[in-house]
């Protein structure tokens, strides 16, 4: 995954789901993740955690810069 600066995150966003852009803020926010209590929204919990494990690395990869 390429580095998202501070900078380019809105435009990155913008191409994402609501859901991947929930994971991610809450991860910048250093929330822990939701837990998902309904078998019938895993697909869009995927995405939440995709967005939030993604934005987790970006984080990681920004402080090691």
């Amino acid at each position: 995954m390429k580095v998202v600066k501070l900078n380019e995150r809105d435009t990155y966003l913008r191409t994402k789901s609501r859901f991947y852009i929930t994971g991610w803020l809450d991860a910048e926010r250093n929330e822990p993740a939701q837990a998902s209590t309904r078998a019938n929204d895993e697909e869009f919990y995927s995405e939440y955690l995709t967005g939030y494990k993604e934005s987790m690395s970006n984080q990681f990869s920004m402080d090691s810069m």
